[in-house]
């Protein structure tokens, strides 16, 4: 179906006045009468087919953006986030990094379910795991660690377990420490300012979690042996891919957007050469989730 500028404008409100409502609370209850732009907001979006009436509360579409459990009022870090995207997009920039606390709590309220949940069922499958995880001394690397929502959901899903995270922006690493603190647990989450292609640990960790398109190729491909060397014997890697692009708008939107958070698509197939080439074994393509997944292991017993 041919749309118009006209159509994509009314589309960049529909989402400004998602944010709007998300931050003030009124996804899932009535507009205050002396409100007359958030009653507008509401009607927008209920013309857009993202909010029911009577009563006002979000549809099953606008629903599904968030995992369960995590506060509607999540959704203003995702309209911020997107319309970051977007104006770097249109003033020429190639890549992006969130750069506003909002975003990168959003973006950690979000992997720290979703990626958590994915992990406890992927490592079912898994000989040894979840088990390992509540061994002693059991440890976790969260690469680009974001707001620290990975390790400290982890990490209270088993009490034993010990978790760094890195990252390279400096906003992101305080965001992600004065997260820890406010779950309590400073005590077994370590969050650094550090690049991947600098993990120089050997031994020392029993999961690793890849975020492949927020990883320019050449670091990723810099970074993997270091990573099997930081790597207990036995030990799992498990890399989130970029979904491949579909040809409607909603797929090749999402492809500019791996583009610019630096990792760009990435195919099953490659991903395997690279995780083989640095010394992995029982390399898998797992694509039964919504973004393909890919479980690598070092060799040998711990």
């Amino acid at each position: 179906m041919t749309r118009s500028l006209n159509d994509v404008q009314a589309d960049v409100l529909v989402l400004g006045a998602l944010g709007r409502l998300a931050r003030h609370g009124l996804l899932d209850r009535p507009a205050p009468v002396a409100d007359s732009v958030a009653a507008a907001c509401q009607r927008l979006l209920i013309a857009a087919g993202l909010l029911a009436p009577d009563p006002v509360r979000p549809t099953e579409s606008l629903a599904a953006v968030l995992p369960p459990g995590v506060p509607l009022g999540t959704l203003g870090g995702y309209v911020t986030a997107t319309l970051r995207l977007a104006t770097e997009l249109s003033t020429g920039a190639t890549t992006w990094s969130p750069d506003e606390p909002e975003v990168i709590r959003f973006f950690g309220q979000v992997s720290g379910v979703a990626v958590t949940r994915v992990l406890a069922q992927l490592l079912t499958d898994v000989p040894g795991f979840p088990d390992r995880l509540d061994r002693p001394g059991a440890a976790f690397l969260d690469i680009g660690a974001g707001a620290a929502g990975i390790s400290i959901e982890l990490c209270r899903r088993h009490p034993g377990l010990a978790a760094v995270g890195l990252d390279i922006n400096p906003l992101a690493v305080r965001v992600a420490r004065d997260a820890v603190t406010n779950a309590g647990l400073d005590d077994r989450i370590e969050v650094r300012e550090q690049s991947v292609t600098d993990v120089d640990e050997n031994d020392a960790y029993d999961l690793i979690w890849v975020p492949q398109p927020f990883l320019p190729p050449a670091v990723l491909a810099a970074a993997l042996p270091r990573l099997h060397r930081s790597a207990r014997p036995g030990a799992i890697l498990v890399m989130g891919l970029a979904a491949a692009p579909g040809d409607a708008v909603p797929g090749a939107a999402a492809d500019v957007e791996y583009l610019l958070l630096g990792g760009g698509g990435m195919a099953p197939a490659d991903a395997t050469d690279l995780l083989t080439g640095a010394g992995f074994v029982d390399v898998r393509a797992v694509t039964r989730f919504p973004a393909p997944l890919m479980v690598a292991r070092r060799a040998g017993q711990d």
